[in-house]
């Protein structure tokens, strides 16, 4: 029982320490915090963590997908760490896909020269994003900075953009590009500012509008169905009606 114990032991311990160059990558100890949905066309931000302890570190990057047209980084991108993280951004492409972000950590021990190494895959979707467009205005007689605009969806929070500053008694545009997280059709959209010192152009800190998720629904068949309908039965009236008119002119025989 004992050799068994430690046959088993050994096995583990080769399992854990198999993550040398040529022999694979950990994927244990390795930690990416990111976005995994992101609007295309947008810069997203990912954190990567090593919780394993080397004198130097470094992580490599690599973004793959069907088309990554307006993506970055194309190519691998390298980066040089003493304490075990890294900040990466990426750009999403301009076409709706699913992208993958292949992160890799090499760790080196000084006193070994030896390097292991710690690999991460994250599976990103990229989405059309529903474009919110709106403006503010600042109606006090100094800047005002990171002023913070809220989105509201049928009340429950989707997102929020800070603005970095906005000129006295001046008028600053904002776009958000949120992604529906909501059944397809008619839904309210409220933006809010916590500050009095900026309006919306309704003259208040708080703008409510109704949006319509998916595509609008066209109503022209009905009108092609009632013309249809016309049609007929102005037909049908006019051949009734010269129907009773020749009964009507016939001729009228004396006795």
């Amino acid at each position: 029982m004992k050799k068994i114990m430690v046959i088993i032991s050994v096995l583990l311990l080769l399992t854990m320490y198999t993550a040398i160059p040529g022999k694979g990558a950990m994927t244990s100890g390795i930690f990416v915090k990111g976005p995994t949905v992101v609007a295309t066309n947008t810069t997203a931000h990912y954190k990567v963590t090593l919780s394993s302890i080397f004198d130097v570190y470094r992580c490599t990057l690599i973004v793959a997908g069907e088309n990554l047209t307006g993506a970055s980084p194309t190519d691998q991108v390298s980066k040089v760490s003493y304490v075990g993280e890294f900040d990466f951004e990426v750009k999403t492409p301009k076409e709706p896909q699913r992208i993958y972000l292949d992160f890799k950590v090499f760790g080196t021990l000084n006193s070994t020269g030896k390097t292991k190494i710690f690999e991460k895959k994250l599976a990103v979707d990229v989405k059309e994003p529903f474009v919110i467009h709106g403006s503010v205005k600042n109606i006090e007689n100094y800047t005002l900075r990171n002023v913070t605009v809220y989105f509201y969806v049928d009340s429950n929070p989707v997102g929020n953009i800070t603005l970095d500053k906005i000129d006295p008694n001046s008028t600053k545009t904002f776009t958000y590009n949120w992604i529906p997280n909501v059944n397809g059709g008619e839904h309210v959209l409220v933006m809010k500012v916590m500050n009095d010192g900026v309006i919306f152009n309704n003259g208040k800190n708080v703008y409510s509008m109704e949006i319509y998720i998916g595509t609008v629904p066209s109503y022209d068949w009905i009108m092609y169905s009632a013309v249809t309908v016309l049609v007929i039965v102005s037909t049908l009236y006019f051949i009734v009606f010269l129907g009773k008119r020749k009964k009507r002119t016939g001729p009228k025989w004396k006795k």
